[in-house]
């Protein structure tokens, strides 16, 4: 099995870059996204994620802005569940 390119594709100029080993950088031609590591770890950034998308299940997508909701969903259940257990008292 080989392992996922470590790419992504620009919204605004269409430009489909490639990160091919550890640290190649590299940015679209408008310099709106980039990549990194190669397949040793995935570092990506934007300007605006929303221009940044990843190929997943075979199709283009912007799938940076639902995982961070989903971070945060979690982290909000978490100290739901800490306060459940247990009660603090101010003063003691």
């Amino acid at each position: 099995m080989t392992k996922p390119l470590n790419r992504a594709k620009c919204a605004l100029c269409k430009d489909v870059i490639v990160s091919k080993h550890r640290h190649d950088f590299v940015s679209c031609t408008c310099g709106e996204i980039f990549v990194d590591g190669g397949n040793d770890y995935w570092r990506a950034g934007a300007k605006d994620v929303q221009n940044l998308l990843r190929f997943k299940n075979r199709k283009w997508t912007a799938t940076f802005v639902e995982p961070v909701e989903e971070m945060f969903q979690v982290k909000k259940t978490f100290w739901q569940k800490v306060k459940e257990r247990f009660t603090f008292k101010k003063g003691v």
